[in-house]
């Protein structure tokens, strides 16, 4: 399997078949934690970014709607809050963080590194294929 990490950030796409997951609204500091985490997993990963600076908001919601997850910040209050709001309704979409609709939305990530394993996990077993010979 190859070892492939890469971080994409906008205007950027990927059309690998890599676990691929977009964290919306998060610090550098929090991001480099993810990623250190993301190194330690075998397999091909790309990281999606999308941050307060980001203004195309079109590119974050067509990557939210490719990524198999999706980790929205909800401490940061003031930054994309509308984009926030309009992603909440996908399935692939997960929270961090307190907001508004916590006692609706079911999805909240407490730790982010354990959601990330867990989210690895389910993509692993779902796409884990046997090795097939070809010769004939």
């Amino acid at each position: 399997m190859v070892n492939d990490k890469k971080i994409i950030t906008e205007p950027d796409l990927d059309y690998t078949r890599s676990f691929k997951i977009l964290l919306v609204d998060f610090d550098w500091d929090e991001i480099t934690s993810i990623t250190q985490a993301i190194e330690k997993l075998p397999g091909s990963i790309s990281l999606f970014l999308y941050g307060s600076n980001d203004k195309n908001p079109a590119w974050c919601i067509a990557q939210a709607k490719n990524c198999n997850s999706v980790l929205l910040n909800m401490i940061h209050r003031d930054n994309c809050e509308t984009l926030k709001g309009f992603l909440l309704g996908e399935p692939n979409i997960y929270t961090y963080g307190k907001h508004d609709l916590e006692e609706l939305f079911q999805r909240k990530v407490i730790d982010t590194m354990s959601w990330l394993a867990i989210q690895y996990e389910q993509w692993h077993r779902n796409n884990e294929v046997e090795d097939v010979n070809l010769e004939t």
